[in-house]
């Protein structure tokens, strides 16, 4: 597979929930739809779900019984063909089947202060606020198959200690974290990682899954997690494939990448400051800065104005 992108990837985010108008995630999804190929790795699709568990659960089986095809909530069919076309004139279509596919999904910790890489999900349904459905479990089973207890839980199979190391490497501050809490988040890692086992079995291809919570954009700019996902999505594929001296030329080009963003939102950021000072809102100090920033202009006005959550 050196030809072409390795590892393949269906990213999905969260929209609004009790208390989170604007949630983080969703601008996140719609910023990687606009990002330019990767030659480290190739995004299969994308989706902003509902937080509600039996959405959730649905559009998971869907996208599994479909051999991880569109599925209802994922990126636009013209995306979806263009990728298929992609993976057929770069990899070509064997090699396309054999690549590794990882889960990865984002959500929100509302009182988080660092990004959190979960390790774990527990067959565990105990929402302490309802979902969007309106539906609030307490003590109930997510997979009530013989055998499975609340105290049942699953566990990555990517090594989340060197995923963290290597995000440390690119200065974010990322950690291991053993708790996705009992909400929605912790759901989806928990059925995306029993469908991912279950397919794994059934074909013998590589899948995988992971669940990163990022925290409210009032600690971390949209920019910055932003190149956090890219990183992260990069650290996973050189994980996954180990660096052959094509798969090491493109890790260099993805730094560079980052690093470019990096001082792109440092740079809008000293110009938002700037504005603030003379009285100019954060909304115009944005504005002016984004021409130069690779990123769609809609998501970062609706991040700037976004309330703390």
């Amino acid at each position: 597979m050196a030809n072409g992108p390795r590892v393949q990837f269906v990213v999905t985010g969260f929209g609004p929930f009790s208390g989170v108008d604007d949630n983080p995630t969703a601008a996140l999804i719609e910023l990687l739809e606009q990002q330019p190929k990767s030659p480290a790795y190739r995004i299969l699709q994308t989706a902003v779900l509902e937080v509600a568990a039996e959405p959730v659960r649905e559009w998971l089986h869907q996208l599994y019984r479909s051999g991880l095809g569109p599925a209802d909530g994922a990126a636009p069919a013209a995306a979806a063909a263009a990728a298929a076309a992609d993976a057929t004139a770069s990899d070509g279509a064997t090699q396309a089947e054999e690549a590794p596919i990882v889960m990865l999904h984002l959500g929100v910790d509302t009182k988080g202060d660092h990004f959190k890489l979960e390790q774990q999900a527990v067959n565990d349904f105990t929402f302490r606020v309802p979902d969007q459905r309106g539906w609030q479990p307490k003590g109930q089973l997510i997979d009530d198959h013989p055998g499975c207890s609340l105290s049942t839980h699953l566990r990555t199979d990517l090594d989340v200690p060197e995923l963290a190391e290597r995000l440390a490497a690119r200065r974010h501050d990322a950690r291991p974290s053993e708790d996705a809490g009992r909400y929605v988040c912790n759901c989806t890692l928990y059925l995306s990682l029993l469908h991912s086992e279950k397919a794994r079995r059934r074909s013998g291809r590589p899948l995988h899954a992971l669940f990163l919570h990022v925290p409210p954009l009032a600690v971390v700019p949209l920019q910055r997690q932003f190149q956090c996902l890219l990183d992260l999505l990069a650290a996973i594929a050189q994980q996954l494939a180990p660096s052959t001296e094509e798969g090491e030329a493109a890790g260099e080009r993805v730094a560079a990448a980052a690093e470019a963003e990096a001082a792109a939102a440092a740079a809008a950021e000293e110009v938002a400051g700037l504005h603030l000072a003379n009285g100019t809102g954060q909304g115009g100090a944005l504005a002016a800065a984004a021409p130069d920033m690779p990123v769609q202009q809609s998501a970062l006005a609706a991040a700037a104005g976004a309330p703390a959550l």
